[in-house]
């Protein structure tokens, strides 16, 4: 009977579960989209190999390295919104736990970066938001300073 329980539950846990993690990505059945769950490598680009390391650039290089980006047989990857990537923020965590869902495996944890979001400023061209997942919060930043990405697109 505790076999049946526990193979109940475990399937349940997989079936509802918010967060589901595969190679390279992360599914986010709640809200129907996929995140990158990767370090930029060498391929990841699609053609065009001249691309920055994401793992530390511009606003204007991130949009376009997820504009490119081929990953788990998909190329309509996008930079989330700000609404999107606060919705991966878990508010419940406390430090020294970065404040995004466990499922994660590639996480920038300093109180100093951020990953960049294709919600810019209405009045400020120069300007956009960013999250922090060291601290849980959004911050405006200036598109030209080098920050983190990671892609998402819908599932």
């Amino acid at each position: 009977m505790k076999k049946i329980l526990w193979v109940i539950l475990a399937v349940n846990s997989v079936l509802f579960a918010e967060f589901i993690g595969l190679e390279g990505v992360v599914v986010d059945s709640k809200r129907n989209l996929m995140w990158q769950d990767t370090y930029a490598v060498d391929g990841m680009y699609g053609e065009d190999e001249s691309l920055p390391n994401i793992e530390y650039s511009s606003w204007f290089e991130s949009i376009e390295y997820c504009k490119k980006l081929t990953l788990a047989g998909y190329s309509d990857w996008r930079q989330p919104t700000l609404k999107e990537l606060n919705g991966l923020v878990e508010h419940d965590r406390v430090y020294p736990q970065i404040m995004i869902h466990p499922t994660f495996q590639f996480v920038a944890s300093s109180e100093l970066t951020g990953y960049w979001t294709s919600t810019g400023r209405k009045h400020f061209p120069g300007l956009a938001m960013r999250v922090n997942f060291f601290d849980g919060k959004e911050y405006v930043g200036v598109k030209t300073v080098k920050f983190y990405t990671r892609c998402v697109r819908q599932k």
